[in-house]
């Protein structure tokens, strides 16, 4: 053996004890390690989680420890709901998709459902509790917060380009990060690009698509704003073509597995990220437009006989087609439609 190799090895060993010390090492006596997954890189979402997290530790009496991971360092958008629920994590951020086999609890993100307002998380409460089935749909992992993402609307990279019909979007390639939002896009003749969140801006920077469908702060949090030029938005009042739930969630066995004063804390402090992540998300509006604003992008405002248009062309194949899957499963799928339509209306 060379004097190199043994240098070498003598070198591993000694980097290596400290390395595998800290993995042997006991926890803090008295105190709950929890892993918080988080696939957002930065802007509210992170500020919101960490804010939130700290209230938590802080009002545990020193017995929790809530450690957040961040950018999808531990599980992506696409990974995070499978890996909760299979106990990989025990909290985690997450947008209801389709793919992670949610139907009912969609419904709220079928297009053109006339919500007037993002913030109708308690409608939302009153489906589930009406509901059990869609409640069912969450078995295994327990709701502590519950936030109505901003409205959605379209977005391209072409300086000056204008979109007002179906038409002016076909065969145009559109990234989208949800099931329901590509099944959207498709239906209306554009070409639906379903990738994970986090590749929104490589994906713009790249040239694989054209443009985007999601909502403005999410632009700015994944670094893609900078690369879309022209915004079609749905409505002078900004309701947009749909909006999506978004979640803070336990592993249910996790949580139960805690003191009951710490369940009781964990539960009612969702309040205290959706109240952070609403005044930050807000902030963050107004900060997108400026920025749109400051770079002299393309804005193409539709008005409600223009929106009409795209509400006639995702009518059957969006939202009756739901119906039908959904009734077709045995679930009250016309029932939870309707009545979801009830409440969109409702002042």
């Amino acid at each position: 053996m060379t004097k190199k190799l043994i240098f070498g090895l003598v070198i591993l060993a000694l980097v290596a004890v400290p390395v595998f010390s800290a993995c042997a090492a006991k926890p803090t006596a008295g105190v709950i390690d929890l892993i918080v997954n988080d696939h957002n890189p930065g802007g509210p979402p992170v500020l919101a989680i960490d804010y939130w997290a700290k209230y938590v530790n802080d009002n545990s009496g020193g017995r929790l420890n809530l450690k957040v991971i961040h950018g999808g360092a531990l599980f992506t958008g696409v990974e995070e709901y499978r890996a909760l629920k299979s106990g990989a994590c025990d909290i985690s951020y997450y947008v209801v998709d389709r793919e992670q086999g949610f139907l009912l609890s969609t419904v709220i993100t079928l297009p053109f459902m006339g919500w007037a307002k993002q913030h109708e998380e308690a409608k939302f409460y009153t489906l589930m509790d009406e509901f059990p089935a869609m409640k069912k749909e969450w078995e295994g992992v327990t709701i502590i917060g519950l936030m109505m993402m901003p409205f959605t609307h379209l977005h391209f990279s072409a300086v000056n380009k204008v979109v007002k019909t179906p038409a002016d979007i076909k065969g145009v390639k559109i990234m989208c990060a949800e099931a329901t939002n590509a099944k959207i896009l498709n239906a209306v003749g554009g070409t639906a690009v379903e990738l994970d969140i986090a590749d929104m801006a490589p994906s713009l920077q790249t040239k694989l698509v054209d443009g985007v469908f999601n909502h403005f702060p999410v632009l700015g949090v994944f670094g893609a704003l900078e690369f879309l030029k022209s915004h079609t938005i749905f409505g002078s009042g900004g309701a947009g073509i749909n909006n999506t739930p978004m979640y803070l969630l336990m592993n249910t066995a996790k949580l139960n597995s805690l003191p009951k004063d710490l369940q009781t804390l964990i539960l009612d402090s969702g309040k205290v990220w959706v109240d952070k992540f609403s005044e930050l998300d807000a902030a963050d509006i107004t900060n997108s437009m400026g920025f749109c604003t400051k770079n002299n992008h393309t804005m193409t405002y539709l008005t409600p006989q223009e929106v009409a248009v795209w509400r006639d062309a995702t009518k059957t194949t969006i939202n009756d087609a739901w119906i039908k899957e959904a009734n077709a499963a045995g679930l009250p799928g016309q029932k939870v439609y309707d009545r979801c339509l009830e409440l969109a209306a409702q002042k």
